[in-house]
């Protein structure tokens, strides 16, 4: 979640440590009272509540995908056959990411 996500009041972890958001871009650090900048792109772990997620898509579910995005781009009319193959390694280097966190 990030930080802009926050409301005013809410403890999350950032860095290690625990704050509360005390203004758009300020935080209090648990502890010392220590106030501390953060960007409103950060990301940050809320604490104290349920944070929505999206459903993990099952491996099988991502397979398909590949195959068709593959499928797909092979079928493009790309003149050139190295640009063509860099384009599915890229998709592939991609996928095994994405794979990586199903």
């Amino acid at each position: 979640m990030k930080f802009l996500q926050l409301g005013l009041g809410e403890r999350f972890e950032y860095e290690g440590a625990v704050y509360t958001k005390s203004s758009p871009m300020l935080a209090t650090r648990d502890g010392d009272g220590g106030s501390r900048a953060i960007a409103r792109s950060a990301d940050v772990l809320p604490l104290g509540r349920d944070v929505p997620t999206t459903p993990a898509r099952s491996g099988s579910e991502l397979q398909r995908f590949h195959a068709q995005v593959r499928e797909l781009v092979a079928a493009l009319p790309i003149a050139d056959p190295a640009l063509h193959d860099q384009t599915l390694t890229q998709i592939d280097r991609l996928y095994r990411e994405i794979a990586d966190d199903v």
